[in-house]
């Protein structure tokens, strides 16, 4: 009777541990799955912005040689203007954890750095641009060269931004899928020695 009883003490104390280690693995599973989730959108939204500055630049070009012609803009400008809202809109998602864009985990130190060294760019972009969208036949081609050179070193930035975004995705995902394996291996054990 005290063998059984032995038995089933220690079955017990295993069953616990399995059953720890099983709420364990699923937390970190779904954990990753988050993270996993946020990395792929701020990528998504920094390659996003890489393209819409490159749309920019061409709209500009396209609008700016139909100016010169004295063509009509009006309703090319009004494209511009809802891609400048775009643009704008996605910077500050980049800023600030946006639920918009499927975005809930606040940037690295890293990231928060690259922001700040491309946001002189950007905010020097955004008042060009702004005027750009004002009314882009009263600029200067020297203006025009400036917003589009700006624009090129956005670009730049935001490709650092999402190299970075790719980078922290990586390693992240590498530590949690060594954390499923650890988890993974404890479990094997204490079926082992059941």
């Amino acid at each position: 009777m005290q063998v059984f009883s032995s038995i089933v003490k220690k079955l017990s104390g295993i069953f616990i541990l399995f059953t720890l280690c099983a709420l364990a693995l699923v937390y970190v599973i779904h954990t990753g799955n988050v993270k996993q989730f946020d990395y792929s959108m701020k990528v998504n939204v920094s390659s996003r912005q890489r393209a819409i500055s490159e749309e920019l630049s061409y709209r500009i070009i396209e609008i700016n040689g139909a100016a010169v012609l004295d063509s009509n803009v009006t309703l090319q400008m009004e494209e511009l203007s809802i891609l400048f809202k775009r643009w704008e809109n996605s910077q500050k998602a980049l800023h600030t954890a946006s639920d918009h864009f499927g975005m809930t985990e606040i940037n690295s130190a890293d990231i928060q750095q690259l922001l700040l060294i491309v946001s002189p760019v950007y905010n020097e972009c955004h008042k060009l641009l702004e005027e750009v969208c004002k009314d882009i036949r009263l600029m200067e081609p020297v203006q025009i060269r400036t917003v589009l050179d700006n624009l090129k070193l956005y670009i730049r930035g935001m490709n650092d931004v999402t190299g970075r975004y790719l980078i922290e995705q990586q390693s992240t995902m590498k530590m949690y899928k060594w954390l499923v394996a650890s988890i993974l291996a404890v479990m094997i054990c204490l079926v082992a020695f059941a």
